[in-house]
């Protein structure tokens, strides 16, 4: 009966032991939809420059860098991370803004950097007006080993985020 208490015992404790683990476990029936959202990885706007022989500032198809980046998000998601940048572009009517990949995405010691683009109209008049630009870009877990840092790149400034 004694040994039979002390194994008991013994079996508990060990069970319990490894319910420090459970919390973020996926067997946690409170991660299965979602769980605690991660908060979004803290970023620095630099006003630097950027090499311009690193970024041409009219990208091939004919879209620019726009003016200034003013915010960069990182958002896990199961699968990998959404990267979101916010940026003011000068004048009107802009459109098909889009984070261009450099490198062919690919980190350059553990940096990954993207341009932040936008196209313009043909018969855009300076009118000294700006407009607010958001835009997105998906990254996979796969994309991501390796990575320190994300940079975004504007025509003024650019925006990077690390772990």
């Amino acid at each position: 009966m004694m040994t039979t208490r002390i194994l008991l015992a013994l079996v508990l404790a060990t069970g319990l032991s490894g319910c420090a683990n459970f919390s973020g476990s996926p067997m946690n029936p409170k991660n299965w939809f979602g769980g605690k959202e991660e908060p979004a990885e803290s970023l620095a706007v630099d006003e630097v420059q950027p090499d311009p022989a690193a970024v041409p500032p009219i990208a091939e198809d004919g879209r620019r860098l726009v003016s200034q980046v003013t915010s960069v998000a990182v958002e896990r998601i199961p699968g990998g991370a959404i990267l979101r940048a916010q940026g003011i572009a000068s004048g009107t009517g802009n459109f098909n803004a889009s984070l261009e990949p450099l490198n062919d995405e690919f980190p350059i010691n553990g940096v990954l950097i993207y341009a932040f683009r936008i196209a313009t109209p043909e018969d855009a008049e300076d009118t000294g007006a700006v407009q607010p630009v958001v835009v997105a870009h998906y990254l996979s877990d796969w994309r991501l080993r390796g990575v320190r840092q994300v940079r975004v790149v504007a025509e003024t400034n650019t925006a990077s985020t690390a772990r």
